[in-house]
């Protein structure tokens, strides 16, 4: 990455991406409060729209690998808020910007049939303005804050319904946050003390000097992130807080939310991890690896929970786990490649970024169309949906062909360069677990074939029968539209795959640490060659021989055993460890007692025989514990007043 120099350009951009949403946010609410809701809904459309267009207009900034930097001092003088775009941060914020337009849109007509919709609307437009914040941040400390404002202001849209579903989700939802916030604030100060920089630009050399310490502080900063990425194993937030959400902002959970944690941890080990020399040779074989195999077990985890879900959006869920695991797949392989073909793992994964973030808020805003028609999200419950919504039907398909990479569809050129990435992988040094890797690879690219299938098979070709359907109506024109322009983009990608690639992702490789030849191979992939259509054929196989076989079982139709889930291995552990913490509780109380009873009462006493006439100042008493209060709080105010003086 070029290191933030005073060739950037300042322009003031990439902090109105942040305070238009989080001023018109209450604009919205109060409109919607004192004048009529419907207002106060489409001004949330229009800033939402508004700030889009504010991030598009960042292009001719960064489209050749320019930057902008922005820094805020009059809102405060302790800690300038510092803002920061290049061409890495802005697809993210490109994707982010357009899906929140789209599901905000798609919003107007679903809340006809919610409750507190202007409470929806305002934590909605909130949630813009920080996760734009995250992206934007322009050093450690920012994006921190504005990632823990992710957390706060999304735990609303999760508790929305306000019903015990919901409110458990939104429980699980806050303790993996904390958590894993915790994690990262460790990983940034550990960072910070030894580098003496919060600063998002490189810290290659610094960090080298720290020997095993720096895979501590890597490996706090992706498990921070990754919580929110739902990585494994701080995953299990999504298929909870999903299907009890509002569905557009399920959509916005899964399909753009996750990119927060999956930006942070590009930002780790693609950019202060790796050196700013663009010439200097490097590689991380030690995190890639690792990252590969977390990935690997996390993309695994996902399909074959999606497999055996009844909800559409807890299928989602499970989907959206498996996706972000490709994901990483190629942020692993690009780190342990490093400078010689670490472009390839690069490329495949931003380029996942985009495509993801469309199938899957697409097949969201589908299930809610299905449930704002139907009333129900179960796929048992279903008859033969197609004959009612054949619109909403092609839309589905067009989706669930991205996702499970159908050439000339978007998932397929991202999924095939990723392939790439981990197939080098192996071949640079022969390493036979990462040869097991590129096979489980291929059979999780099955396993979305196969997830896919019983999705559109269960929901509109199959599923109840005597289910019935007069009654069901076409999904509304805006919702309809509103998916309409996301298959379409879907299509589009897919049929022109390099222009993504050469617009958007190669000025993002070109200012990284990566070989030219590199950069410019993968800016000119062409990914219709026999082997990787091969690829293609040999996961739809596999994914179809295991539908088939789930069909003639009857898996699908069954529930993945309940016993055999990572939330009950937590709840067992934790189990554990309370009544572990009784034991040792208990022992203790008893030798304290002991203690106590025999050795420090019979000192005490002969003390206070001896000085009972003595008449000491306690500081136990009222006036000594209103003292070193006093004194605890002078000590504060003469901090604050030298910490604004030395500011």
């Amino acid at each position: 990455m070029i290191p933030m120099s005073t060739q950037a350009t300042t322009i003031s951009l990439p902090a109105l991406v942040v305070l238009i949403p989080l001023i018109g946010a209450f604009i919205s609410y109060i409109i919607g409060r004192v004048w009529r809701e419907k207002y106060g809904h489409y001004t949330a459309a229009f800033i939402a729209t508004i700030t889009f267009i504010t991030t598009a207009l960042m292009y001719p900034y960064i489209g050749g690998g320019g930057e902008i930097e922005y820094t805020l001092t009059s809102l405060t003088t302790m800690y300038p808020i510092t803002f920061y775009v290049d061409s890495f941060a802005f697809i993210f914020a490109l994707a982010t910007s357009f899906i929140w337009m789209v599901a905000t849109i798609y919003s107007i007509t679903y809340v006809k049939k919610e409750h507190a919709t202007n409470r929806y609307f305002l934590f909605l437009i909130l949630t813009l303005a920080v996760n734009m914040g995250v992206i934007v941040g322009g050093d450690l400390f920012v994006i921190y804050i504005f990632f823990e404002l992710l957390a706060l202001f999304s735990l609303m849209l999760v508790i929305h319904e306000q019903t015990r579903e919901s409110y458990e989700a939104g429980k699980v939802y806050f303790y993996v946050g904390a958590f894993c916030g915790l994690m990262l604030l460790i990983g940034i100060i550990l960072l910070y003390m030894n580098t003496g920089s919060m600063s998002i630009d490189s810290r290659f050399g610094e960090i080298e000097e720290l020997g095993n310490l720096k895979y501590l502080i890597a490996g706090l900063m992706i498990l921070g992130f990754g919580g929110k990425a739902g990585i494994f194993p701080v995953h299990i937030w999504l298929p909870k807080a999903h299907p009890v959400a509002p569905t557009p902002a399920s959509a916005l959970l899964s399909a753009i939310m996750v990119k927060a944690g999956i930006y942070g941890i590009f930002r780790t080990t693609g950019t202060i991890f790796t050196p700013s020399d663009l010439a200097a040779a490097w590689s991380l074989p030690e995190i890639g690896y690792w990252v590969i195999w977390i990935a690997i077990i996390t993309s695994f985890i996902g399909w074959i929970f999606a497999l055996f879900q009844d909800n559409i959006k807890t299928l989602l869920a499970y989907s959206t786990i498996s996706q972000i695991g490709l994901l990483m797949i190629g942020v692993g392989a690009a780190a342990y490649l490093g400078y010689e073909g670490g472009a390839m793992g690069y490329a495949g994964s931003l380029y996942h970024v985009a495509n993801h973030a469309l199938y899957k808020s697409a097949l969201f805003f589908i299930a809610g169309i299905i449930y704002f028609r139907t009333g129900t999200l179960k796929m048992s419950e279903m008859g033969q949906l197609y004959k009612k919504m054949p619109i909403t039907f092609i839309l589905c398909i067009i989706a669930l062909l991205g996702i499970a990479g159908m050439p000339l569809f978007n998932g397929y050129v991202s999924k095939t360069i990723i392939h790439h990435a981990l197939y080098d992988a192996y071949a640079l040094n022969g390493d036979q677990a990462l040869y097991i890797a590129e096979i489980l690879f291929k059979i999780i690219g099955g396993g979305t074939v196969a997830y896919s299938l019983k999705l559109i098979i269960s929901t509109f070709l199959t599923g109840n029968k005597n289910k019935e359907t007069k009654e069901i109506k076409k999904a509304p024109k805006l919702m309809a539209v509103s998916v309409g322009a996301i298959a379409t983009l879907i299509i589009l990608i897919g049929l022109f795959p390099t222009t993504l690639l050469q617009n958007l992702i190669t000025p993002v490789l070109e200012t990284h640490a990566l070989n030219p030849e590199s950069v410019a191979y993968v800016s000119e992939i062409n990914v219709f060659i026999t082997e990787d259509l091969t690829a293609v054929i040999t996961s739809f196989a596999i994914g179809i021989a295991l539908y088939t076989g789930a069909y003639i079982l009857k898996l699908e139709t069954r529930s993945w055993p309940n016993w055999f889930t990572v939330n009950n291995i937590y709840n067992t552990i934790l189990k554990s460890i309370t009544a572990t913490s009784k034991i040792i509780n208990t022992t203790g109380a008893t030798f304290n007692r002991y203690v106590s009873t025999n050795i420090f009462e019979p000192i005490l006493k002969s003390i206070t025989a001896q000085k009972q006439e003595q008449k000491n100042y306690d500081i136990d008493s009222g006036r000594g514990v209103s003292f070193a209060i006093f004194l605890i709080v002078l000590m504060l105010a003469i901090y604050m007043i030298y910490s604004i003086l030395m500011f």
